[in-house]
Order: C-alpha cells, then sequence, then structure tokens
C-alpha cells in the first residue's frame, strides 16, 4: 500500500510503502535514494495517526538535515576528535 506523507529528509510529499511490523505502523519513502521511515503505533486509530502525520511534517519542515560526518562538525554538534572517536568505537564492535 502507498501513502503519501512528508519526507524529513526529502523536505517534500513523497510516496511511502506502508506496513504494519511487530504492532508499528511504518512509512518507508519511496523516493530514489532514501529510504527513509517513521513509525507510528499501530494502536493508533486513524484520527490519531492522522494527527501524527500531521505534527510530523511541522515538526521536520524546513529542518536543514546533517548528512555527512563535515555537516555535524560544522554545525558543531561535534569535534573532529569526537567523530573519530566514534567511528573507532563502531570500528571496534563484534
Amino acid at each position: 500500500m502507498q501513502k503519501t506523507i512528508f519526507c524529513a529528509n526529502c523536505q517534500t510529499d513523497t510516496a511511502h510503502s506502508a506496513t504494519v511490523e511487530r504492532g508499528d505502523i511504518i512509512l518507508t519513502c519511496s523516493a530514489a535514494d532514501c529510504g527513509r521511515f517513521v513509525k507510528f503505533p499501530a494502536t493508533m486509530s486513524a484520527a490519531e495517526l492522522q494527527a501524527a502525520v500531521t505534527a510530523h511534517k511541522s515538526a521536520n519542515q524546513g529542518l536543514q538535515l546533517l548528512k555527512t560526518d563535515s555537516d555535524v562538525i560544522e554545525a558543531g554538534l561535534m569535534t573532529e576528535q569526537q567523530v573519530s572517536a566514534a567511528l573507532a568505537a563502531i570500528e571496534a564492535l563484534g
């Protein structure tokens, strides 16, 4: 099933595939090279889900997404050393 909702990554309304998995409604962006998803509890009523989708758009519309290590450093969220340490920690995972 496809539904059109706002994608925070694409910053526009896009088609999303809709599935129910493990008690969640999962809406996955179908745009090429995206695949970002948003999930909501499957116990929501239709009205609650519509309100949550509307709130998702309001909360994410116009945001500048940080997609690379350089974006994070330039935004002042982490230093280059912190990014390097985080990447080293990921590498060390078994």
